[in-house]
């Protein structure tokens, strides 16, 4: 479904996508960050990482260097 999103939005395969789901690494615990940055073998400000958890996706991203986006969840 996020494929199916990421492409709708114009994104194509070229583009790479990290999923903490399928590829087992925490953002609770930044893990996935690490990983991520050595998996493309750039510096982590070229990276954007989107989410809607302020501590998950945006403190840890940030303490990792990456770029980031909240997303607001509708409540």
């Amino acid at each position: 479904m996020i494929n199916k999103i990421i492409h709708s939005a114009g994104y194509d395969d070229s583009e790479k996508l990290f999923l903490s789901s399928t590829i087992g690494k925490t953002k609770f615990r930044g893990y996935i960050y690490g990983y991520v940055v050595e998996k493309l073998g750039c510096n982590p400000e070229y990276i954007l990482h989107i989410g809607d958890n302020y501590q998950s996706d945006i403190l840890n991203a940030k303490a990792n260097g990456l770029v980031f986006f909240l997303i607001k969840k509708n409540t």
